[in-house]
């Protein structure tokens, strides 16, 4: 058994940029980095939901040269589930909450680019009429143009908290609106806050959803459970073109029995665990990074099996997470994120 320090998310930082610095010829052909937006040219205001128009031009314009493949996502989801080759080095491209600076700022630069991306909309506050978010008109020109319009259900609360009967309701309800108001049901859910279970899971799998997001990090890759899968979020503070070249090359970091299952703990200092296969090579440059905790430890048996100990407990609320990295091939790195909700 050995026992390892965690570096510090600064230094973490570091060594991936420099690991990335120079762009490498894709190796995988069955995963994909989808990325979160919110907004753009807010940051003054909301600088943990928008990117500055300086560092979203940065990212597309390091797509546009990069030799990467934007993708709607629907048709990743659907490659990945026919087991269907992607094409290499494929990003999607999404935003969260249906905000007006989608409309203003990022459709001319992302239509001027050829991208494609898709909108996860909370069907309440556009009824609402909430000055803050995209009227129907304005999503309705967007899906003509070929934007897909995907659902984050009605009411944008976490369902998870709610009777099984009212968080149908809840995403059956968001449901109805798009199809009436675009004339196209969504295929997609995005659930809010990250927040999910199994039961929630089962439910919007049974709605007819063909796959569902979280927010943890990572890419998607095939094999992994299509109604939890990763997504890449962006914002003033951790959208520097240095992390982004970074998350759009990482590639599938898969693990077996990981602890505990759920993203809902049950407490705030939980024993997280997981097993790492050997066909994924030496662990010594493994390096996992906590929330908010300066150092942690983790254990490395000779079975392969990791076991993360927590500085201290997760806060309440979502944003507990847990990122792994370890080298991959031609200088890219595996990425695992994990993201837990203490209640």
């Amino acid at each position: 058994m050995r026992r390892c320090a965690l570096i510090l998310a600064s230094l973490f930082a570091v060594c991936v940029i420099a690991a990335m610095a120079v762009p490498t010829p894709a190796i995988a052909d069955d995963s994909a980095v989808v990325l979160i937006y919110q907004r753009v040219g807010e940051a003054k205001r909301h600088p943990l939901e928008s990117v500055t128009r300086v560092q979203f031009d940065a990212h597309l314009a390091h797509l546009k040269r990069g030799g990467f493949t934007v993708m709607n996502l629907r048709d990743i989801v659907a490659a990945l589930a026919a087991k269907k080759a992607l094409p290499e080095r494929t990003v999607a491209i999404t935003f969260d909450n249906a905000f007006k600076s989608i409309y203003r700022d990022a459709w001319p630069k992302l239509k001027a680019a050829s991208f494609p991306f898709s909108i996860f909309v909370a069907t309440d506050a556009i009824d609402a009429g909430d000055p803050d978010v995209l009227t129907w008109d304005e999503l309705r020109t967007l899906a003509q143009a070929g934007i897909a319009i995907e659902s984050r259900g009605a009411s944008n609360r976490p369902l998870w908290r709610l009777k099984a009967a009212d968080q149908r309701h809840d995403i059956a309800k968001g449901q109805a609106r798009i199809n009436t108001e675009i004339g196209k049901a969504p295929l997609l859910f995005a659930y809010p806050s990250g927040e999910q279970n199994a039961a929630l899971r089962q439910a919007v799998r049974e709605l007819g959803f063909d796959a569902a997001f979280v927010l943890h990090s990572g890419p998607v890759f095939a094999g992994e459970d299509r109604y939890a899968l990763p997504r890449f979020e962006l914002n003033a503070r951790y959208g520097s073109i240095e992390r982004f070249q970074t998350i759009v090359e990482v590639l599938p970091f898969p693990v077996q029995s990981l602890v505990p299952k759920e993203a809902i703990l049950t407490t705030p200092r939980p024993h997280i665990s997981f097993t790492i296969d050997k066909a994924l090579g030496a662990l010594d440059a493994l390096a996992c990074y906590v929330t908010r905790q300066k150092r942690t430890e983790y254990t490395l048996t000779i079975t392969r099996e990791i076991t993360v100990e927590l500085a201290r407990a997760f806060v309440p609320g979502h944003d507990n997470r847990v990122n792994c990295t370890l080298p991959g091939p031609d200088g890219r790195v595996r990425w695992l994120g994990l993201q837990y909700v203490v209640p």
